[in-house]
Parts: structure tokens; C-alpha cells; sequence
């Protein structure tokens, strides 16, 4: 698959049509040389520039110049014919309006199996020809692309989901404060979401009141919600990492403890006794046996040993869910206890 390498080249002022200026190298140029082409940025903050589709028939193949638009975020808005242009098929056939919509449904699907699809695949290639691409035909289902036009779908579409979509992803996260940054991280979108974090990481980009919305947030959030969220705080110092921690901790079901119990468990800081003593009055609330053989598991693996925690561990031997009692009893028969501590373990033995 041929991919593009951009550097950005920043532009010099700001309008209302901001023009942002990219280097790129194309592999499938012979030279090797790189060029240069302009993303232009509306005063709405849509993005579009010019791109060239790939028409290939008898023997032959001609560029057909195209203005394709992205959100904000990059996502596919539509693409435009040049003046006195016009999409082709294989023999010349013109696309219809069908061909059109189709087109538009393929280039709207980031997940499209031209994703994977690499040259090399492609048949009758053969790169020591000037026409290597004519009459191709790409090896994947006709419902992923419009039938007759392998070529056309396969180069915009690598032009829609290549680097230039990340590149105007950073564009708009270079440019977005603290406010902005938590109306996507409130979105319904997953997409904004995703778009969210990825540019917070990027920028190493932490304050409180993005943190603090994070906390909130969590509460209501999905799973991978969650995921993304502990991903990115990983990405702080460690100090923060383990206040924003024991507060997501705190305030979160059992199916999202595990979350941040996993993310803890790859953290190579030495945290204090305070920080573990803190999070296990809420781990012995559990009714996860899940996540109660996970916390334990983990501050067996630190060697973590506190007379408050052994304390809290206790109270667990009575636990209605036997797996977690069994699972409590284990853990402080590995655990040096005080003489008060060992008889209480002493005496659920006999029970």
C-alpha cells in the first residue's frame, strides 16, 4: 500500500481560508523526490485540498483532479469534480449518479478493506511498465468498492485516510484550549472522543480542570471510555498519574476498578503504603471477586505490606462470595501480621 509522509511547513498567517502547507513523499513517484501541497482550512474549520484520482482503460491511465473535504477531525465530508472533469470506469464508461453515491458511502468507511489491500496484490502489476496499472483489478469483494473503478476508490481513499487526515487532526488540536478539548471529551461521539484524547496525548496537554472532567465523566462513560482515559493519564508524571488514579478509583463501578487496578499493576514508581492503604477500603466493598484477586494479585507482586491493609483484608474472611474469602485468607497467610492479625486468620481456619 503506498503510504504518504507529510512534514508540516507552518503557514504564515491566519484568514478566514487558511492555507497549511505539507511536504510529501510518495513512494510510487519514480524520482523519489518530494512535493509539495496545500491543505486549504475555512473560517468553519473544514478542510479540503485537491487530489488526483487514478482512471485506468485500455492500456492506459489519466489523473482526474479532485477537491475532497474533511471535518475538523478529519472525518470524509465529500469530494468534488474539477470543471470539465468527470469520473470514468473501466472502458471510458461514465460514472452514474449510483456510481457517485456508492463512491461517497466508500470513501465514508475508514474501516473499507482497501485499508489492507497493498500493491503487490493488485493483479497484472508489474512495476517495470509505464502502464504497470492498466487494467487492474484490485482482489477484494465488489461491495467495498464501486464495481469497474478499482482504481478510482483505492487512490481516494488513500488519499481520505492517509497521512493527510492526521495532519489536519494536529492542525486542530495545535489549535484548541482546555474548554474546547472537554466539549469533545463531552461529546456523544466516540469519534470526538477518540479524537480528544489522541491530541491531549499527543500534546502531553494536562491541567485540573480537564482532569477533574475526566473524573466526572467516568462515572457515565463507557469501558473504552475508561481505557482511553487511563491511557492518556499514564502519560503524566507520577505523582498526578496517582492522585487522578485513586480519584477514578474511588468514584467507578468494579468493571472499571479493573481498569485502573491493570494500569497501576504496569506503573515501575514506588507509590506510599497511604496510596494502597487508600484504595483497599473500596476494593473490600467489592462483590468482584474479579477485581479483590486482582488488587491483592498486584500488591503481592510490589510486595506491599501494611498493617492497615492485612486490617481491611480481614474483614473479607466473613465475605458472603467464599471465592473472595478463600482468596483473603490466602493472601494474609503470605503477609507478616501483627499477633492480633494472626489469630483473627488463626480462628476463620477453624471455622
Amino acid at each position: 500500500m503506498a503510504t504518504l509522509f507529510l512534514a508540516a511547513i507552518p503557514s504564515e498567517q491566519q484568514s478566514p481560508a487558511t492555507k497549511h502547507t505539507f511536504v510529501v513523499f510518495h513512494p510510487s513517484i519514480d524520482d523519489g523526490l518530494p512535493f509539495e501541497y496545500d491543505l486549504t482550512e475555512e473560517f468553519n474549520h473544514e478542510f479540503h485540498t485537491e487530489v488526483s484520482s487514478v482512471i485506468c482503460f485500455t492500456h492506459e491511465c489519466k489523473m482526474v483532479p479532485i477537491e475532497v473535504y474533511w471535518t475538523a477531525i478529519g472525518d470524509f465530508v465529500k469530494y468534488e469534480l474539477m470543471n470539465g472533469y468527470d469520473l470514468e470506469k473501466t472502458e471510458g464508461a461514465p460514472f452514474t449518479a449510483e456510481d457517485h453515491v456508492k463512491l461517497n458511502k466508500v470513501l465514508s468507511n475508514p474501516n473499507n478493506k482497501l485499508r489492507t489491500v497493498d500493491i503487490s496484490k493488485i493483479k497484472d502489476y508489474n512495476p517495470d511498465e509505464v502502464d504497470a496499472v492498466s487494467s487492474a483489478t484490485i482482489v477484494i469483494d465488489e461491495d467495498q468498492i464501486v464495481k469497474g473503478a478499482a482504481w478510482t476508490c483505492y487512490t481516494l481513499w488513500h488519499w481520505v485516510y492517509g497521512p493527510a487526515r492526521q495532519s489536519i487532526r494536529d492542525v486542530t488540536g495545535d489549535r484548541l484550549s482546555s474548554r474546547e478539548f472537554i466539549k469533545y471529551l463531552n461529546s456523544s461521539s466516540v469519534e470526538d472522543n477518540i479524537f480528544a484524547f489522541e491530541q491531549l496525548s499527543r500534546k502531553r496537554f494536562f491541567n485540573d480542570s480537564i482532569t477533574s472532567e475526566l473524573i466526572q465523566l467516568n462515572q457515565k462513560q463507557s469501558k473504552y471510555f475508561t481505557k482511553q482515559a487511563v491511557s492518556y493519564l499514564e502519560l503524566m508524571e507520577s505523582k498526578l498519574y496517582r492522585e487522578s488514579l485513586k480519584s477514578l478509583y474511588k468514584h467507578n463501578d468494579p468493571n472499571k476498578r479493573v481498569i485502573f487496578i491493570n494500569s497501576l499493576n504496569k506503573q515501575n514508581a514506588s507509590f506510599p503504603n497511604a496510596f494502597w492503604e487508600d484504595l483497599i477500603s473500596k476494593t473490600v466493598e467489592s462483590n468482584s471477586y474479579q477485581e479483590v484477586s486482582l488488587y491483592l494479585d498486584m500488591l503481592e507482586q510490589k510486595e506491599i505490606n501494611s498493617e492497615q491493609i492485612n486490617n481491611s483484608v480481614l474483614t473479607l474472611l466473613d465475605h458472603q462470595d467464599k471465592l473472595i474469602a478463600r482468596r483473603a485468607q490466602w493472601y494474609l497467610e503470605g503477609q507478616s501480621l501483627t499477633k492480633y492479625q494472626s489469630k483473627q486468620l488463626k480462628k476463620q481456619k477453624t471455622k
